[in-house]
């Protein structure tokens, strides 16, 4: 009965090691994965902004020569990069959404081991080894947990620009100038001041990019040190 005991308790931390292991792999793939499609917006992003600025130079100076025609066929233009942005905010909110998901699943994993780790204080024999395990399962959970609050907020602020986003594309859409007048006083100006928003909403989402891309290298740079610190535990027992 003892060695029937000894047998079990000898599977279960063998397989407890192995779904860490896995874990550790999946999650490692995950951020990889992240790091290779934000580094891609990224790079897309800033060949957009760079595009729509240059319409943006191109039709202040059709504004100024008093050209409404020229003003029309690039606005034309422009919203039909709005249209284009719009798709990517939504695949960008999609995507907030799944890191969410990993984000949980994750949380998920921290907690199981750090039941495992309060079963193995009580009945380990390295109450102090078992203690440092505890705590830097904690430490990981924390981690994990303000991820998943950064992953929120980039979340709900990306609706929030895409919200914006759809507005201003479909005031301008239909919209034609035809009286310039004074940009700062006219309806046109007013229309007009909404491409300088857009592109203002396309940085903001740059500058979010930018952001992501430096914490995906944090969250590979964490998988690491958890795989190294699974394995030393694996070592312990």
């Amino acid at each position: 009965m003892k060695n029937t005991n000894l047998i079990l308790a000898l599977a279960a931390l063998l397989l407890g090691g192995t779904v860490n292991a896995q874990r550790n792999v999946i999650e490692r793939s995950d951020d990889r994965k992240d790091l290779a499609v934000d580094k891609a917006q990224r790079e897309r992003d800033e060949k957009e902004i760079a595009a729509f600025n240059s319409h943006l130079t191109a039709i202040e100076v059709a504004w100024k020569g008093g050209d409404a025609n020229n003003v029309n066929a690039l606005k034309n233009q422009l919203v039909a990069a709005m249209k284009r942005e719009i798709e990517q905010s939504e695949n960008k909110a999609k995507q907030d959404n799944r890191e969410i998901r990993e984000s949980n699943s994750e949380i998920r994993s921290d907690n199981r081991e750090i039941r495992g780790d309060r079963k193995d204080s009580r009945h380990g024999n390295d109450r102090a080894d078992d203690a440092r395990d505890k705590a830097r399962d904690k430490v990981d959970r924390r981690d994990d947990v303000r991820d998943k609050n950064d992953d929120v907020r980039d979340r709900n602020e990306q609706v929030a620009r895409l919200a914006r986003q759809k507005n201003i594309y479909e005031t301008l859409k239909a919209y034609n100038f035809a009286n310039l007048g004074d940009a700062s006083a006219s309806e046109a100006g007013t229309k007009k001041a909404l491409m300088n928003e857009f592109l203002q909403t396309m940085e903001k989402d740059l500058a979010e990019t930018r952001e992501e891309v430096g914490e995906d290298k944090k969250e590979l740079h964490e998988d690491r040190k958890e795989t190294r610190d699974d394995r030393r535990e694996r070592r312990e027992k």
